[in-house]
């Protein structure tokens, strides 16, 4: 017999094949003639205890040709539903053709159907656990959508372009793709894992987490070169071809040692990365699905932040901890974050002592110490024009203006140092609130002083060789005190406009140590102080200056304003060795910055050195009680 030929005719025809009955090397034919509701249904059954090899190629929507390893030929004309019954063998089924191709799995873990675009599709059962279906191109563009069920399923995608299934029901028969460009994993309902190897040969694999429990998962592993993730266009490069992603909560990101950038949107974001070690961290972008659990780093890690006004932050943990902190990058427990097209960075230290060492640069930054643990947070700063310190609300909260770079605020930090090696002038500048300020700055080391203002944090400024403390409106008190020899620090002390008792001064030489010190006052609110082995404090906008000598019998002395006769007024307060000087300009009646003094020393001396020989005046007023003056040859006035 050369062909068997099988005619339905009119009607819902059911027709059987057992190859294991008829093992015929000849053709057969079926056509199922034309239905009446159900359609023809024709169902083929492999030989018991044989692992069967059947191919299946569609040409319609009814039509077809199966083929098995035997050699044995099924043409399949006018049906409506083809079934293909394993035995249970291991059996193997093949659907070839150009298109899209649909893999659907059924009630048992070897049962499924699969379809090649609109044409007449095969649904098979029992092919036995080893069994594997193969979906095979043949057009160069092909594509296989693999659907899992409604409940909690897992894709494994292999190296080989395998797709492995296991759901509620248990581990499916592996899905094949054999010369196959694009995948298409489809997770429906439930609670979804996707594990794709990078190593696969797919140019372009689809995942659609589906509408589950929004708890639907990517794994990531085994990429041969740099990855991206671009969070703004739901795509991922470097593991094989582009993957495109649906419905994700969460993408885990194994990167194989190898560069990793993660972009945002093109809107505006704010993206979160919180380093766990050196080589893995978290990472998530407006709060939103998916986070992104990123791990294996190689040498770079970045963060892109799209289009947009971005802010990057980057969180520290709970202990302690040191950050490097410039307008390109973040580095922390061994881990750097690149980052890119970011207008504003924060950096969130936690709990812990944090030190955060900070070059400003091109973007805003902000660092936010976290409450504090013993000694408290750090802030370390390295700029390279003149900084201005700004104190904020509260003591621990402030912030740098920098000459040429963005500023840097902070939150949470108790201590600070600002390196002026690199600055213009080894300058630095240091304001008050606008309110009633205490400004109190004091020499460490040489080129090297603390400033603090009000219950803020103390900021060392070192490299140092000028600082200016700026009290702005309010009556401010401001101190400096000089407390190393050879300080090589010029201060410029500018009070700013006073409201009612207005700016007092003290400054404070070395202990142990007669200074030298000499006042010279230049207007009624200006002046500037000298020493024998200091460099100068200089006065402006200031109502009350003082000098203290720390009872180092210190011999100062008050100059009067340059080419001009002076008249000096000492009035001595209570103290043996203290008093007041008040200095007025005699041609024009106009008074200079007078200067307290106290704590000279009992053996301390005041001197009054008068720039008109014949025409200035010093007058000595006494006490309340009973005065004793003398007058010595040398004009010292007792």
């Amino acid at each position: 017999v050369a062909t068997v030929n099988l005619q339905g005719k009119n009607g819902d025809d059911d027709f059987d094949v057992d190859f294991a009955l008829i093992a015929l090397a000849t053709a057969i034919t079926i056509d199922g003639g034309l239905p009446s509701t159900g359609g023809d249904l024709v169902t083929v059954t492999g030989t018991d205890g044989t692992v069967d090899s059947f191919t299946w190629t569609p040409a319609t929507a009814n039509n077809g040709t199966l083929t098995t390893g035997t050699g044995q030929s099924l043409a399949i004309t006018n049906a409506e539903a083809l079934t293909i019954d394993g035995e249970d063998d291991g059996d193997t089924l093949t659907v070839t053709g150009t298109g899209r191709f649909v893999h659907t799995p059924g009630n048992t873990a070897d049962a499924g159907q699969i379809a090649l675009n609109s044409l007449l599709g095969v649904s098979y059962v029992n092919l036995g656990a080893a069994g594997t279906v193969t979906a095979n191109g043949t057009g160069g563009s092909d594509i296989l959508v693999a659907n899992a069920t409604n409940g909690d399923d897992t894709f494994d995608v292999s190296n080989l372009n395998v797709v492995d299934l296991t759901s509620n029901t248990g581990n499916h028969v592996d899905l094949l793709a054999g010369t196959i460009e694009s995948l298409t994993l489809v997770g429906f309902a439930g609670q979804d894992t996707f594990n794709v190897n990078g190593a696969n040969t797919f140019t372009a694999i689809n995942v659609q987490g589906g509408s589950g429990d929004a708890d639907d998962t990517l794994n990531l592993s085994n990429n041969a070169g740099a990855a991206a993730i671009n969070l703004g266009t739901s795509t991922i490069t470097g593991y094989s071809g582009t993957l495109t992603y649906t419905g994700l909560a969460t993408i885990n990101a194994n990167v194989n040692v190898q560069n990793l950038t993660v972009t945002a949107t093109g809107g505006d974001d704010t993206v979160d990365v919180t380093p766990a070690d050196a080589t893995s961290g978290v990472l998530q972008a407006n709060g939103a699905n998916p986070v992104v659990n990123y791990s294996n780093l190689g040498a770079t890690f970045t963060v892109n932040g799209g289009g947009g006004e971005d802010t990057l932050v980057v969180h520290g943990n709970e202990t302690g901890e040191t950050f490097t902190i410039t307008d390109a990058l973040v580095t922390v427990g061994g881990q750097t974050v690149n980052y890119s097209l970011v207008e504003a960075l924060t950096v969130d230290g936690q709990q812990g002592n944090d030190i955060f060492n900070v070059t400003p640069g091109a973007i805003e930054i902000f660092i936010d110490g976290g409450q504090p643990v013993g000694m408290g947070d750090t802030l370390n700063l390295i700029p390279a024009g003149v900084p201005t310190f700004s104190p904020g609300p509260e003591g621990d909260e402030g912030g740098f203006a920098i000459v040429g770079a963005n500023p840097v605020s902070f939150d949470h930090i108790e201590a600070a140092t600002v390196n002026l090696a690199g600055v213009p002038g080894n300058a630095a500048f240091v304001m008050g609130t606008g309110d009633d300020d205490e400004i109190t700055a004091w020499g460490v080391a040489a080129n090297s002083a603390n400033v603090v203002v009000n219950n803020g944090p103390i900021v060392n400024y070192f490299n140092a060789m000028a600082l200016t403390l700026q009290g702005k409106q309010g009556d401010d008190d401001i101190t400096v005190d000089l407390e190393v020899a050879g300080l090589d620090i010029v201060f410029n002390v500018q009070g700013g406009l006073s409201e009612e008792s207005g700016d007092r001064l003290r400054v404070t030489g070395v202990d142990g140590v007669n200074d030298g010190a000499t006042w010279t006052p230049t207007t009624p609110e200006s002046g500037t102080f000298s020493f024998t082995a200091q460099d100068n404090v200089n006065v402006t906008d200031v109502e009350i200056v003082i000098y203290d000598g720390e009872s180092d019998d210190e011999l100062f002395t008050v100059n009067g304003p340059a080419a001009a006769a002076t008249r000096f007024v000492h009035t001595p307060t209570n103290a043996a060795d203290g008093g007041r000087i008040d200095i007025t300009d005699i041609g024009n009646d106009q008074r200079g910055l007078g200067v307290e003094y106290a704590d000279l020393g009992l053996m301390g001396a005041v001197q009054f050195n008068g720039t008109a020989a014949t025409t200035d005046a010093l007058i000595a007023v006494g006490t309340t009680s009973n005065d004793d003056f003398r007058i010595e040859d040398n004009a010292t006035v007792d």
